[in-house]
């Protein structure tokens, strides 16, 4: 149980980890013809004309000087909002779709930058991240509540992570998430070191609060680790996410806290995350925080 919790502390250390919803701007009136609606995709190209309706999983949109309508799956779609950009600062092409000559400080996609990952759902197709240079796993959406990863722990062994999300209400959502270590650096059998959880979010795009719990399992020993979970995170510019998060591990005979901080900056698909954490236990107190600097790549 030693060795379970040395991979989980430097687990810890590199695997706080990344997502966005799709939101509609202020004064956007839905099937309102007379106003030019501008409409941005996962990977930030944008359309221009008029959203006509939005069901469940479809956005209506008819292009601008087009008389048929774009049906695009709701998924595909990060904001809605009202067009404003001079036509100046953008470049209109065919059909419609406009590459606005915006800075690379466009606004940028949200994601839970927290080691217990959210509830909230995922845009987009996939992304890599990297901790610490330790931490490497790239994950791929495989359908809009699935998410199934897999990469490695150096130099511990593989990784995989499973994700699985339902949305209860607008801000209100549900999630599982599982993410198993086989453990290659130990001689004899392979076995799995790995972390099961449940959570409870509230959010949306500018702001979240996560509550959680489940249990941490090794294949090669019957004993469990419980623990739960409460983070928060939010957007305070147009760059930047802040996070903080609490963790407490309860082993049946001392319960150990730890807290954590991030702060994240993104430029487009590109997101840069620092960091640190800590460990507190009853007898020996709080160690050095421990630092973690990470990178992810969207597409």
């Amino acid at each position: 149980m030693r060795f379970l919790f040395a991979i989980l502390l430097v687990a810890a250390s590199t695997t706080v980890h990344g997502q966005n919803i799709f939101r509609i701007g202020p004064g956007v009136l839905i099937g309102e013809e007379n106003q030019l609606h501008e409409l941005i995709l996962v990977d930030y190209s944008k359309l221009l004309g008029t959203c006509l309706d939005i069901d469940e999983k479809t956005v209506y949109f008819r292009l601008r000087e087009a008389s048929e309508v774009t049906v695009i799956p709701k998924n595909e779609v990060r904001f809605l909002g009202l067009y404003d950009v001079p036509t100046s600062q953008s470049i209109t092409t065919r059909n419609g779709r406009i590459k606005p000559r915006i800075p690379e400080s466009g606004r940028p996609a949200f994601t839970d930058a927290t080691y217990h990952r959210t509830a909230l759902p995922t845009l987009g197709k996939g992304q890599y991240r990297n901790l610490n240079a330790i931490y490497n796993v790239a994950e791929f959406k495989l359908s809009d509540n699935f998410q199934l990863g897999a990469g490695v722990l150096v130099p511990f062994g593989f990784l995989t992570t499973q994700r699985l999300r339902f949305g209860l209400g607008e801000d209100l959502h549900f999630g599982l998430s599982n993410q198993a270590l086989m453990v290659t650096i130990e001689l004899g059998p392979l076995f799995l070191v790995g972390d099961l959880n449940a959570n409870f979010t509230l959010g949306n795009e500018n702001r979240f609060l996560n509550f959680g719990g489940g249990f941490f399992y090794n294949t090669d020993d019957t004993e469990r680790l419980a623990h739960f979970n409460v983070s928060l995170g939010g957007r305070i510019s147009e760059q930047w996410h802040i996070y903080g998060e609490m963790s407490v591990i309860d082993d049946g005979f001392d319960v150990i806290v730890m807290p954590a901080f991030s702060a994240a900056h993104t430029i487009r698909r590109h997101r840069w995350r620092y960091g640190f954490f800590n460990v507190l236990t009853p007898f020996d107190g709080p160690l050095i925080p421990l630092p973690f600097i990470g990178y992810e790549f969207h597409w």
